[in-house]
């Protein structure tokens, strides 16, 4: 195989010698060898005059046609060969941005990264092949925080139920959006009270890989513990809901009172009968009460008084009857008053390509005003419209 892949060769002497050139750079591939000449691009020496601000990395393995290596040993080979010494194009002191893909087998954090200048950091967790040693829970993910003390962005993966051993919470000065993708459907309840976060103003909380629920009510949750924590400094959120119960979303929205805009994941069916979901309820603790639909006083501030931009994804279902509610949770956000009015809606359903109302259509005919103010995600069936 090797035989096979010696035009490589060529290819990658091109590539090196615009090395000082380079400002972004993906390396996405299948290495079949562990002396492949492509682990040269990745051995470049670091540069006082580099201008590389970007790296993506996600590299597979073919697997041993003699069985002798698993496509785990031969991976862990590679990237012990180049990651945890040097040189590595990693080491770059002008490197900005690094995004591991899902193909990680090697410890993340012994790796020759030069960590205190990356500003932005995203890693998909690490491949779980066989009997891989590797997690990634509350002390991995402190420990790589403290790698990194200048990151604004960072997206990682969290395991729950992984022991936890640290006890002084750390400082993320500069941290202003946290993305996390729970390995169940939750974040533990002990990540919050470990970080001290003064910038952050946007939160995403991704569906969790494993598709087994036990939604989990205030008391239970790390989502609402983490919300509690730092909610009236959130200005943009990203919840999944189901990994809530009802009583466990109302408290997340409780402590949002400064979020501009919020989106909502789910399924209309949930996994779980306890789940949280998308439902005409959930929506009339989103509407202001007025004492008339034409005119008066506002009767009661609602949850998130400050909101200016809703997004809804959702799984098949009554998305008509949702869409009833939505209408009147627009049109009373449109209204002027004593709290900010609604600018953006979008409303996605999947499965459905087409709505048989047209929402915005809705909101004229019962004369909303709609200056400055958009409605997407959608499509109307005009044969039905008709």
């Amino acid at each position: 195989m090797a035989e096979d892949l010696r035009y490589l060769e060529g290819l990658v002497e091109i590539l090196l010698e615009s090395t000082a050139r380079w400002k972004e750079v993906a390396f996405s591939f299948t290495i079949p060898f562990i002396d492949t000449p492509l682990r040269r691009l990745l051995l470049v020496q670091p540069s006082e005059s580099a201008i590389l601000r970007k790296v993506e990395l996600n590299v597979g393995v073919v697997a041993s046609e003699s069985g002798a290596q698993t496509p785990y040993d031969l991976l862990e080979l590679w990237q012990m060969d180049w990651m945890h010494g040097g040189p590595s194009i990693l080491m770059h002191d002008s490197i900005r941005i690094l995004n591991f893909g899902d193909r990680i087998v090697q410890d993340i954090a012994s790796m020759a990264v030069n960590w205190p200048s990356l500003t932005h950091f995203a890693f998909k967790g690490y491949r779980q092949w066989g009997a891989s040693p590797l997690h990634f829970g509350v002390d991995e993910a402190l420990g790589l925080l403290k790698l990194c003390p200048n990151l604004v962005t960072c997206s990682i993966p969290m395991e729950s139920n992984l022991p936890i051993f640290s006890t002084k919470p750390i400082t993320m000065a500069f941290l202003e959006e946290l993305s996390i993708t729970p390995f169940a459907y939750d974040i533990p309840r002990d990540f919050a009270p470990l970080v001290v976060l003064p910038s952050l103003r946007k939160l995403v909380i991704h569906q969790g890989e494993e598709y087994i629920w036990v939604p989990h009510n205030y008391v239970g949750s790390g989502v609402a513990q983490f919300i509690q924590r730092f909610g009236d400094q959130l200005t943009d959120v990203t919840l999944y809901i189901h990994a809530l119960t009802p009583t466990g979303l109302d408290h997340c929205l409780r402590h949002l009172t400064n979020v501009i805009r919020l989106e909502f994941c789910s399924e209309y069916f949930p996994p779980n009968r306890a789940c949280a979901v998308l439902t005409p309820q959930l929506f009339a603790r989103l509407t202001p009460e007025y004492e008339s639909h034409t005119g008066g006083h506002l009767l009661n501030v609602p949850v998130l008084p400050k909101l200016e931009g809703v997004a809804l994804r959702f799984g098949f279902g009554d998305e008509e009857l949702l869409l009833d509610a939505l209408v009147d949770f627009v049109a009373a956000r449109r209204r002027e008053g004593d709290i900010v009015r609604l600018r953006k809606a979008e409303f996605v359903v999947a499965w459905v390509h087409k709505l048989r109302r047209d929402p915005l259509a809705l909101l004229r005919a019962r004369n909303v005003n709609l200056d400055g103010f958009s409605f997407e995600g959608y499509q109307v069936d005009e044969e039905l419209e008709m």
